[in-house]
């Protein structure tokens, strides 16, 4: 077993996110600190230390700066310390994240800075076709006469947890007419993900010409901090 000692010390040396929840704008990413500090004075060679920069190799899902402003380098003189903020960014997914954090310096002992990240992000609501799979982007209907019903786009909700998903409310413009759209609130069971009825929304213009408008979902998980909004333009 061996015990190496390095110029610059990291604590944590791993980090391992807790769970984000996408589309949730109220909490979007989550932070935590690395404190990096010169030892080389118990090495017995005391000198100014620099961290030049940070990198990570999902950078749109990890992103790293200085703590309180400061930018890179980081000159560490003898004993000195400096916080870098290691950011894990929400994504519209369910997936875990891995990743490595590799912290560049003129540390003389190559391989040091090298840290483990992970971190998970869980989708709640899904609005997808009747078949389950097949995420809807967005909804487009054939042209219509104003004041006819266009044919049917059919749809469904999934609830992507382990619990029960509050659907707050949907907001659609006049020109749309739900069909097997239950009042709100609505309590999606966990079944959901494979025997709620397939909904439809038909296009109903008011006067001659293109519409465009988006369809918002609105909901929450009981217990978590986050309200979730989905669009569907």
């Amino acid at each position: 077993q061996l015990t190496r000692r390095t110029e610059l010390d990291y604590r944590p040396s791993r980090i391992v996110f807790d769970t984000l929840f996408a589309r949730c704008p109220s909490r979007s990413y989550l932070d935590t600190v690395i404190r990096i500090c010169n030892q080389s004075a118990a090495l017995g060679s005391a000198r100014a230390v620099s961290v030049t920069g940070a990198i990570t190799r999902q950078p749109t899902v990890f992103q790293v700066f200085p703590a309180g402003g400061r930018t890179f380098p980081l000159v560490l003189q003898p004993g000195e310390c400096a916080d870098i903020v290691v950011r894990f960014l929400a994504q519209d997914t369910t997936l875990q994240f891995l990743d490595t954090l590799y912290v560049l310096s003129t540390d003389r002992c190559p391989g040091n800075g090298i840290i483990p990240l992970s971190g998970r992000t869980q989708q709640v609501l899904a609005i997808r076709q009747p078949n389950g799979t097949t995420p809807i982007a967005s909804l487009q209907f054939p042209p219509t006469c104003p004041g006819d019903l266009s044919s049917p786009r059919a749809w469904n909700w999934y609830n992507m947890t382990s619990r029960d998903v509050i659907i707050d409310s949907v907001v659609f413009p006049r020109t749309l007419v739900a069909v097997r759209l239950p009042r709100t609130p609505y309590v999606l069971r966990p079944s959901s993900q494979a025997g709620e009825f397939e909904k439809y929304f038909r296009f109903r213009p008011l006067q001659p010409g293109l519409v465009r408008d988006s369809i918002v979902f609105y909901s929450h998980l009981p217990g978590a901090p986050c309200h979730f909004v989905i669009v569907i333009p």
